[in-house]
């Protein structure tokens, strides 16, 4: 192949290569085209679905917030009818603690007075045993007073007795000596 015609080949081809890039470049143009509307309507659809999206999120917030007020209307009434039956219960039970309180109290007061009561009435038996045992203490004094004066009494007696029988005993000795002076006195006369 000759120089000429490997040229004519080269132009050949650099002109079909042209032709290829310059076909190749309106499809991609094409392309590009179909690609824009296909997002444009992609664009369109997706807005409107983001808009139907947006109703419907909007209805079905404002179906929980109706359904949220609701729901805290009923809690608050429930709450309030706790809290009222709370109230309640407390007071009874705080009327029935006093009551209790009450009832102990009286209870207690009854059962100190009870107990200062039985305390009077056994200081009254111990004032009057005392008593008693001041009235024997009495008498047993005045029996010992009775039988010291008795002893007493009885000691002089003794001693005065004690002393009539010595005076008798001497008296008795004095006349057994003159029994006997006058005995002997005979019996030298006789001989």
């Amino acid at each position: 192949m000759t120089v000429e015609q490997r040229l004519e080949d080269i132009d050949l081809r650099i002109t079909r290569l042209a032709q290829e890039n310059q076909e190749l470049h309106h499809q991609q143009m094409q392309a590009i085209a179909a690609l824009r509307d296909s997002i444009d309507h992609m664009g369109d659809r997706l807005e409107a679905n983001i808009n139907a999206m947006g109703d419907r999120l909007e209805a079905n917030i404002n179906a929980m917030g109706d359904r949220l007020s609701e729901h805290l209307r009923a809690h608050e009434q429930t709450y309030q009818a706790e809290i009222a039956e709370s109230r309640r219960v407390f007071a009874e039970q705080m009327e029935q603690s006093r009551r209790a309180f009450a009832e102990q109290m009286e209870r207690s007061r009854q059962e100190r007075e009870e107990r200062e009561r039985q305390f009077h009435a056994r200081m009254d038996r111990i004032d009057a045993t005392l008593d008693r045992v001041g009235e024997k203490l009495d008498l047993i004094t005045e029996q010992m007073a009775y039988f010291t004066e008795a002893m007493t009494d009885l000691r002089l007696s003794m001693q005065e007795s004690i002393r009539k029988t010595d005076q008798i005993h001497a008296h008795q000795e004095r006349t057994v000596d003159r029994l006997i002076g006058i005995v002997e006195t005979m019996m030298q006369q006789r001989s």
